[in-house]
């Protein structure tokens, strides 16, 4: 089997965060579930849980969801705490032929109002339902971000209502963009409403990283609370997998 992914959890404060470290998350990922696929975390509260974080496990990986590039038409950007990752959507750019200039101007204005002198690194994001979100295709995303100095693909869905990454993007397909972008040097990532029947399949891609937050939440509700129960029972299918 490839190399054993790590495991990122998507939280949207700072007792979220706590739960799901202490559960054994490796990466600490902070979204507003409710305002979609990317929603961000108010800057003050996303400011407050970051600094509560990294008092309890200063060693956490921390990313941090940026909304859509839409989102920030003629909105000025908040001071945002310093963390290794951020990103940000590309829904409703499929029509834009400027997508990228847009999508690099944004991301420089995000970077810009991070505190501290490091630059936070990006992320980009491709939408495997881009015809529901109205994005460019998959194959334009990855390009990109290789042309504007990404570090990470990650592989999303943007509408949590209707499919699942594996119902759009094949194993072999998912196999075969891996490899692409992990020779071009990023690190790739998954999510998609992945549940713990993924775990085998997810993880003999090779993915670097698996992102959930519907299998580390109650009853699987993305929107409500997180479980640590939930959390060990999916870090624990990861390691057995491994283990065989």
């Amino acid at each position: 089997m490839p190399h054993p992914p790590r495991l990122l959890v998507s939280v949207r404060n700072a007792e979220e965060a706590g739960i799901a470290a202490a559960a054994g998350a490796d990466l600490i990922d902070f979204k507003e579930p409710l305002q979609g696929s990317l929603g961000m975390v108010e800057p003050a509260t996303l400011r407050e849980s970051v600094a509560c974080l990294r008092q309890q496990f200063p060693e956490c990986v921390i990313s941090a969801a940026c909304g859509e590039v839409l989102d920030w038409d003629g909105i000025a950007a908040g001071v945002l705490p310093a963390v290794q990752y951020l990103k940000l959507g590309l829904a409703g750019l499929a029509s834009h032929s400027d997508w990228k200039v847009r999508w690099t101007k944004v991301r420089r204005t995000l970077s810009a109002g991070v505190e501290g002198s490091e630059s936070p690194s990006w992320i980009a994001v491709a939408y495997v339902d881009n015809e529901l979100a109205q994005s460019p295709p998959v194959e334009e995303v990855i390009a990109a971000a290789f042309e504007t100095g990404c570090v990470g693909m990650l592989f999303d869905t943007c509408s949590k209502g209707e499919g699942r990454l594996l119902d759009y993007l094949s194993e072999e397909r998912l196999i075969s963009l891996t490899a692409e972008i992990q020779q071009l040097g990023l690190l790739v990532a998954a999510a998609g409403r992945l549940s713990i029947d993924d775990v085998s399949r997810v993880c003999q891609t090779g993915v670097d990283i698996i992102a959930i937050r519907s299998a580390a939440c109650l009853d699987g509700d993305r929107g409500g609370s997180i479980s640590s129960e939930a959390i060990e029972r999916f870090r624990t299918a990861m390691e057995c997998l491994v283990e065989r």
